[in-house]
């Protein structure tokens, strides 16, 4: 994602993914296992699903996302 901020140009790294949701109780969030090309696990983070309406509900399929880096405009 490009954008512009006080500073100038910025640019974000999104991880994005959709997810349905199997179980009988609300899911805000997921966990993220990142590997590398070999497959070895360098990260792990979690990724907020649907949160304009506070959370994936039982049964739905909706977008989960998190900023993983961001270049700021701003270098000092």
């Amino acid at each position: 994602m490009f954008g512009d901020d006080d500073h100038g140009v910025f640019t974000a790294f999104m991880l994005k993914r959709q997810r349905k949701n199997n179980r009988l109780r609300d899911v805000e969030r997921v966990s993220v296992m990142v590997q590398d090309s070999s497959g070895t696990v360098v990260n792990n983070t979690d990724a907020k699903c649907n949160i304009e309406a506070g959370g994936l509900l039982a049964g739905d399929t909706r977008q989960c996302q998190k900023t993983l880096w961001m270049i700021m405009g701003k270098i000092a």
